[in-house]
């Protein structure tokens, strides 16, 4: 995806994620907040689904306290990159997409440490921009965000013709020594 081409959403933010929710259906989330997400909890208590939260903006948290959380279907992640400088920002995201979920929601403001040619060479797609930005409110908490990534392990590299046996250099003489 060229990083130039802005997919615009009439949506906002939190109905945008409760779409996101209804689409994966995930059974396990990871919510990596510092606000409350209503969309999350009203999946949960719809679902059943099983939601652990952490709060970055808590004392001592890092990357590597990620490493201690089991694997989810599904992860969400609000705002990291204004909650930590770019590198700090980076390792968080990349633990949770290397180690906790193989699918991951990212919700970001323009202001965010991390640039987007970053977000694109750690795997994920931009998903929308979001027109309208409010103030949020305690049933909109995602309203000031104007970006959204996505992270899906199962499609971020697609298959290449050219990448298998038959272009390789004499596959026939393997075999022989």
């Amino acid at each position: 995806m060229s990083s130039n081409r802005r997919i615009q959403s009439d949506l906002d933010p939190d109905t945008h994620l409760m779409s996101l929710l209804q689409v994966y259906q995930p059974r396990k989330i990871f919510l990596l907040s510092a606000i409350e997400l209503p969309a999350v909890r009203d999946y949960q208590n719809a679902s059943g689904s099983e939601v652990v939260t952490l709060n970055p903006a808590e004392k001592g948290f890092t990357a590597e306290s990620l490493t201690s959380q089991p694997p989810v279907d599904l992860a969400i992640v609000v705002n990291v990159g204004a909650t930590f400088p770019k590198k700090a920002a980076q390792s968080v995201i990349g633990t949770i997409r290397n180690m906790v979920a193989p699918k991951i929601a990212a919700y970001e403001c323009l202001t965010t440490s991390v640039p987007e040619n970053d977000w694109f060479a750690l795997g994920f797609k931009q998903l929308a921009t979001f027109l309208s930005v409010a103030n949020p409110t305690a049933d909109k908490p995602l309203a000031f965000c104007q970006l959204a990534y996505g992270y899906d392990l199962g499609s971020y590299n697609h298959k290449r013709e050219w990448n298998n046996p038959k272009y390789w250099a004499n596959p026939e003489m393997w075999d022989k020594r």
